[in-house]
């Protein structure tokens, strides 16, 4: 277990063992805010991070780290087989995809967790943009494939083999499908592109599932929910939030939208929303550079989750981690980032529904 030396004062998320001078690990269940220690990751320029459903992945511009959700313990894993900067990592069962850039070139390598061994999968699909649009994850696990909708592709880890992911005549443009980021519900990949009028589906395995249902003119701003819009799984459904605060819900399973309540208060501006993560049956965003902070869905709509980290467009990463809100933070802009260099998390609980 992880423990703390005898007169350390233990973070609220260790308990002392009766009869000793230690403390063991818990998982913060408390609603709130949470530190999470950084362990042996390092400040760096550039972190991604993935959530595998037992452990948080790091990645700093060379190499990736490992957190044990239960034990809280970190390990190292190394870094990947090819020469480059980390540029995207993606969770797929007991591995981990890590895309890397290099002299113009996408590298691919993916590391087994339990063993810690690395396998070359050469080049990769795509670009920077079609990895992450909008800092959002496109590479996205569904139990069999690794699938990036943004450009057409799709990995098999049985064969260790990127191949072509078909798509319709509508996502043939680079622009298509880069701006509202893929979502994977549970049952399929969901792919809606600022073109109204385009929305298509992908199987588990990777075979097209069909056209989806247009979003209805009652369901969007003025603006269009698709433009600048950032989506995310939420329970069976996918939930997208766009850049004047307009919420909405697409179900596959009835091929049906509906409206949710808007962000109050939201002031569109570039690069906005900035971050919007699921959370099983809720999600959590920060609307806005400008916003005043974090906010969260309710059935009520939208509330201000109090407290909490400041937040910092572009550098920060989130992801969910056992349903709640991890925000990692990383830097070593000493001339931009007075507080760099850095590295810290912070993890929020939600309340009870």
């Amino acid at each position: 277990v992880a423990t703390v030396a005898a007169g350390e004062s233990p973070p609220p998320e260790r308990r002392p063992v009766p009869g000793s001078d230690t403390f063991v690990w818990e998982f913060p269940t408390a609603s709130g805010w949470h530190n999470i220690d950084t362990g042996p990751v390092p400040p760096s320029p550039t972190s991604s991070v993935t959530w595998t459903g037992s452990e948080l992945v790091v990645a700093t511009s060379t190499r990736l780290f490992a957190w044990n959700a239960q034990t809280g313990q970190w390990r190292e894993l190394g870094g990947p087989p090819f020469v480059g900067r980390i540029v995207a990592i993606a969770a797929m069962g007991d591995s981990v995809m890590v895309v890397g850039e290099w002299e113009g070139e996408r590298l691919s390598a993916s590391v087994r967790l339990p063993t810690g061994a690395w396998t070359d999968h050469g080049q990769a699909p795509g670009t920077a943009r079609a990895l992450s649009p909008n800092r959002m994850p496109s590479m996205l696990w569904t139990g069999q494939r690794l699938l990036v909708a943004t450009w057409g592709a799709q990995f098999d880890p049985a064969t260790g083999i990127w191949s072509e992911l078909e798509r319709p005549a509508q996502f043939n443009s680079i622009f298509a499908a880069t701006y509202t980021n893929p979502v994977w519900t549970g049952d399929q990949l969901v792919v809606h592109s600022p073109n109204p009028e385009a929305g298509f589906g992908y199987n588990a395995d990777g075979s097209p599932s069909g056209e989806l249902s247009i979003i209805g003119p009652d369901l969007v701003a003025p603006t269009g929910l698709i433009d600048d819009t950032l989506g995310v799984r939420m329970g069976d459904e996918a939930l997208y939030l766009n850049g004047a605060g307009v919420t909405a819900a697409y179900s596959p399973t009835t091929d049906s939208w509906r409206l949710l309540e808007s962000v109050p208060a939201f002031e569109r501006s570039e690069g906005c929303p900035t971050y919007l993560v699921g959370l099983d049956d809720t999600a959590a965003a920060w609307p806005c550079w400008s916003s005043e902070g974090p906010v969260y869905l309710t059935d009520e709509g939208w509330e201000p989750i109090e407290g909490g980290p400041e937040i910092r467009c572009c550098i920060d990463q989130w992801t969910q981690v056992n349903g709640a809100l991890l925000i990692w933070s990383s830097s070593t802009d000493t001339t931009n980032d007075p507080n760099a260099p850095h590295v810290n998390a912070k993890l929020w609980v939600p309340p009870e529904p």
